[in-house]
């Protein structure tokens, strides 16, 4: 089957129509929402000059009919000022301060998760490991965004992070995970019973596996969730990285099988065969 070929067979059995991308207008009066999410799905990674843009459109940071866009302009800004200045009081932070953690803080406060204890005024919702995860997150997505403002960086990252948010609260689709790659390979069920294991699975999962993609692939995987609005594409790339990684089908001990998640995914990247046919054939 040829790669044309499998794109339409993978974007139909998805319930998208494979058909030719129209020219998309993105300064338009009106837009329609149904058709960025189609072209954000289907067009090649190095031809998406307007993905930021497309993404504040489906995040709904962006209106898509142009005669409100300047009011929502106006309260973003006013939002922003308030964000702003409830850092400045509780935490004594400024723009002055390192970029991803500045805006981390700003998403914490704004959704009410910012944890202050024993007086410390620490960037943290309580749960260090979420901190790292979503940290790495705000790293990785700022660097498709550094042709913006710090105020429209900020609404994007928030936007993302509640998007992801469920991945937070429970680990369905760790389970999810573990479930598939036991279907795949009995031998190794026992194995991903582990909580160590499910723990470092569940890492990758909020982290978006963004140590173990290459920048175009987090890319596409953003550009995933964001057009779906829900994380089930983690479950298959997943599935993926860990069934591609000889290393692990090695493991015998749980905990062995945990550490080598660490060292081979987290750290380097895993075979390139399998993250270019996501980035080329899936969408």
């Amino acid at each position: 089957m040829s790669e044309k070929d499998y794109r339409a067979t993978y974007l139909t059995s998805l319930g998208i129509q494979s058909r030719k991308t129209e020219i998309l207008d993105i300064h338009a009066d009106e837009i329609d929402l149904e058709k960025i999410r189609h072209y954000l799905l289907v067009t090649p990674s190095s031809k998406l000059n307007n993905r930021v843009l497309i993404w504040q459109f489906l995040l709904g940071i962006t209106p898509p009919y142009k005669t409100v866009r300047l009011h929502t302009q106006e309260q973003l800004y006013e939002q922003w000022s308030v964000i702003e200045n409830a850092a400045r009081l509780i935490l004594s932070l400024s723009s002055d301060h390192e970029v991803t953690q500045y805006l981390y803080a700003l998403h914490l406060i704004q959704t009410g998760q910012l944890s202050l204890m024993n007086d410390k005024h620490d960037i943290t919702c309580g749960n260090p490991d979420i901190d790292k995860c979503n940290v790495l997150l705000v790293k990785n997505i700022l660097l498709f965004l550094k042709s913006l403002k710090l105020s429209e960086q900020y609404f994007i990252i928030h936007e993302i992070l509640v998007l992801l948010s469920s991945v937070n609260k429970q680990d369905l689709v760790v389970q999810q995970i573990v479930t598939k790659i036991s279907h795949t390979d009995s031998s190794l069920a026992k194995k991903f019973h582990s909580k160590e294991v499910k723990r470092v699975l569940l890492t990758l999962v909020r982290t978006c596996f963004v140590k173990a993609l290459p920048l175009c692939c987090f890319g596409r995987l953003m550009d995933n969730v964001i057009a779906k609005r829900d994380a089930s594409c983690l479950v298959s790339i997943g599935v993926e990285i860990v069934m591609k990684n000889s290393v692990i089908n090695r493991s015998s001990a749980p905990a062995d099988l945990a550490e080598e998640i660490k060292s081979t995914i987290l750290v380097t990247q895993p075979h390139q065969s399998c993250l270019s046919n996501f980035v080329s054939k899936s969408y």
